[in-house]
């Protein structure tokens, strides 16, 4: 979904488009890397588009409760946000400094679904690994 799909379903969904929303869509639009509430709100300041870090929450978690944004939650590392309506996928997040890459091949597969269906008549609405690991970059700078 682009920046302007985006917009129309915000419209849509009859949330109004504010410029921090915007802003905050276009952030995490254009960065991949999962990035923190803070981070966002450090952009938007830089940019003069924000002064409160509490609002960046409250729009947060506006874009997170119509499903637009998705926010992932492990132990130990703050709130990361990416895109909900990118396909699902899992994580693996760095025990030393908390980032995280996608695992697109753990994903939400048709045949996934219709075994947990079959066998326990649920219907998958969301898969969750907590998959850790030391990132390349902490290992090389650990055995320096």
């Amino acid at each position: 979904m682009d920046f302007n799909q985006c917009i129309r379903f915000l419209e849509s969904e009859g949330v109004r488009c504010t410029t921090q929303r915007k802003a905050i869509l276009q952030y995490i639009l254009k960065n991949r890397n999962h990035p923190t509430a803070m981070e966002i709100y450090k952009d938007l300041v830089n940019r003069r588009l924000s002064n409160s870090l509490a609002n960046v929450y409250a729009n947060l978690d506006l874009l997170e409760k119509v499903e637009l944004i998705r926010a992932i939650r492990y132990q130990k590392v703050p709130a990361k946000y990416e895109m909900a309506t990118e396909a699902p996928h899992c994580h693996i997040v760095c025990d030393k400094c908390g980032g995280i890459k996608d695992l697109h091949y753990l994903s939400h597969s048709e045949t996934l679904r219709k075994a947990v269906l079959n066998d326990t008549g649920f219907r998958l609405v969301d898969l969750s690994y907590e998959l850790r690991g030391i990132c390349q970059g902490c290992h090389e700078a650990h055995t320096l």
